[in-house]
């Protein structure tokens, strides 16, 4: 078996314990076949791929099976590069994510190191952080499906920051953390690593992979993360990751809970990440010229099933966002659709694109659909000139436009602006009394 590459022995219970349906220990804990494999993987210098979950080892069984992997007193190591360790429960023993630890502290063959579905929580990852340090090898790594939550993030986070001893992780490239209630304050740490320096291509925090590498060499121009499931967690990345670029022209991370909530209400209303985000873009962007945020929920209120406005309304996000655009010398199309901003969330928009004189030339395109409006803004009057496509009707209740200029579509109801005919109107008394009405019934 001397040319043997690949060996694959997930669920043979290689160490004669396993778990039955009900979820009970069962057999008894033995290593002979457990030695046998060390010893191959010791002698086996073909031997490049391992796989070895869902066994359950025992301690002293997971640390048989490390120090196969790591440099003994002749320097001897097994060469192995890819060892999957899905499912083994890990995480049930801090003896054996220290093991683990140990092993990637000194192991210098490991390129790649899946050790998902292991009930690793925070306290048993923050030793296999600090190792990771010291690695010099590993490139990939997945800590999918376990238990770190934001504590365990941090610790892994900390790895690509320098240690008192200088030392920091400069080689791995891709590292997975989905399945683990990663928050804000995860993202945050993650976005600290990111602005440290850590040379990650691939990030997964959730539902999506983010590009760190190809933003880092600024050699992307179109960035389209739209329903992604993007959260806060990774929007602090992304915006420490999109800090530093300067080529990006198309951004749409539209349909995302980019302030913690989703446009039904669900989840809790976080505006932070997004004011990072707003952060980025303030900062020198000359190519950005599409910008879409529509339905993200930039306000903290939503619609529910009755058509009835919800929640605690909030500008914070929405002021970040119009400061940071004023500083887009090239943006052309702007997006704010479906985030029920307000009329008094318009008047900051209004504010910001009357005083801009970039925005004044560049802007082409402006759409304020779905954001409860009763009011067209005044700059699409008088202030935007060059402004050619404005969409403003659906989902709002605009008075002071006639009917048949609505029924023919935005297109028309631009031109009706433009000429000066339109006249902003209060709601009319009558349909707000009842509204009221209804809603007292």
């Amino acid at each position: 078996y001397s040319m043997l590459r690949i060996l694959d022995l997930t669920g043979n219970r290689i160490a004669g314990i396993w778990r039955d349906p009900e979820g009970d220990l069962c057999g008894e804990l033995t290593f002979t076949g457990l030695d046998a494999l060390a010893s191959a993987m010791l002698n086996n210098t073909a031997l490049q791929y391992v796989n070895v979950s869902d066994n359950l080892l025992g301690d002293e069984g997971v640390g048989k099976f490390c120090a196969a992997l790591t440099p003994n007193e002749a320097n001897k190591c097994s060469m192995i590069n890819t060892l999957v360790m899905q499912g083994m429960e890990l995480g049930r023993s801090s003896a054996q994510t220290t093991a683990v630890a140990t092993m990637l502290r000194r192991n210098f063959t490991l390129k790649t190191l899946d050790i998902s579905r292991n009930f690793i929580s925070a306290k048993e990852v923050e030793d296999i952080g600090l190792a990771l340090a010291y690695n010099k090898a590993l490139s990939t790594l997945n800590l999918a499906d376990n238990l770190l939550e934001d504590a365990g993030i941090s610790h892994i986070a900390q790895c690509f920051v320098a240690n008192k001893e200088g030392r920091c992780n400069r080689v791995m490239l891709s590292l997975d953390l989905s399945g683990n209630n990663v928050e804000a304050a995860g993202g945050e740490a993650l976005a600290g690593a990111v602005t440290a320096g850590a040379l990650l291509e691939q990030l997964r925090v959730r539902e999506v992979t983010l590009p760190l590498g190809t933003l880092r060499k600024n050699d992307v121009y179109n960035l389209t993360l739209r329903r992604c499931d993007l959260a806060p967690a990774d929007l602090h990345i992304l915006a420490a990751a999109l800090d530093v670029n300067l080529s990006v022209i198309t951004l749409n991370l539209a349909d995302n809970q980019l302030c913690g909530m989703n446009a039904h209400g669900t989840g809790r209303y976080n505006p932070s990440a997004f004011f990072k985000l707003a952060a980025a873009l303030a900062s020198k962007k000359p190519s950005l010229s599409v910008l879409d945020l529509s339905n993200v929920s930039l306000c903290g209120v939503f619609l529910n099933y009755l058509g009835d406005l919800e929640g605690n309304y909030q500008s914070q996000a929405l002021q970040e966002l119009c400061t940071a655009i004023q500083e887009l010398p090239s943006l052309r199309e702007l997006n704010i659709a479906g985030n029920d901003i307000q009329d008094s969330g318009l008047e900051i928009v209004n504010k910001a694109l009357e005083t801009s004189q970039s925005l004044k030339k560049s802007l082409k395109s402006l759409n304020v659909e779905h954001n409860g409006l009763n009011k067209f803004p005044k700059f699409v009057a008088k202030k935007q000139p060059n402004l050619t496509s404005f969409r403003g009707l659906a989902g709002n209740d605009i008075y002071g436009i006639p009917e048949d200029v609505c029924s023919s579509g935005d297109d028309f109801v631009l031109k009706y602006i433009k000429e000066g005919k339109y006249k902003p109107q209060e709601k009319p008394a009558a349909i707000e009394e009842a509204s009221n009405d209804v809603d007292e019934e």
